[in-house]
Order: structure tokens, then C-alpha cells, then sequence
């Protein structure tokens, strides 16, 4: 397996090297691809992850909606039966077994 040459960076301003990379760019640096990404690619990466990121916001605010109105509703804990006692005691002119 022959070496690939060499690869590196260079940052928009000189010394700053903690920037975000597209992980395209990340991948291709580490050797995790052959060819650089062309900047449509990184484009089109890039607006389909802004797309997920709204879609991912509108569905926890309907789930947050969602489980706000349910809250409100008092819902009983535990079903009410009739043969149950609520109360310990409750039922003493029944007979125990």
C-alpha cells in the first residue's frame, strides 16, 4: 500500500487552530478518503444538516407541547375499583380470608 502525500492545514487566521472543520475536510486530513471534498459537496452537507436541525426543533417542541397538555389533565394513578379498599379498614363488616 503506497503512502498518500502529505495533507494539512491552513487556518483562515494565522495561529488560530481551533476552528471547526467539516467533517468532510476532518476525514480527508486523517486519511479517511482519497479525494478532497468539493465545496458543493460541503454545501450540500451542510444544508442538509441545517435541515435536520429544524426538523429535530419542530418535533421536541411538538413533543414538549405535547406532554405539557397532558400534565395539566389530571390523570388517575391507579385504576378505582369498586371490590378494593381505598383505605385500609374500609370494607371491616366484609368478611377476610
Amino acid at each position: 500500500m503506497r503512502k498518500a502525500g502529505n495533507r494539512w492545514f491552513e487556518p483562515k487566521v494565522e495561529g488560530e487552530w481551533q476552528q471547526n472543520l467539516p467533517a468532510e475536510w476532518e476525514a480527508w486530513l486523517r486519511g479517511r478518503r482519497r479525494d478532497a471534498p468539493t465545496e458543493e459537496e460541503v454545501m450540500q452537507n451542510l444544508a442538509l444538516a441545517q435541515t435536520k436541525k429544524i426538523k429535530g426543533d419542530e418535533i421536541a417542541a411538538r413533543d414538549q407541547a405535547a406532554s405539557h397538555s397532558s400534565t395539566l389533565e389530571e390523570k388517575p394513578r391507579f385504576p378505582k375499583l369498586e371490590d378494593y379498599e381505598k383505605e385500609p379498614g374500609q370494607f371491616s363488616d366484609r368478611k377476610t380470608y
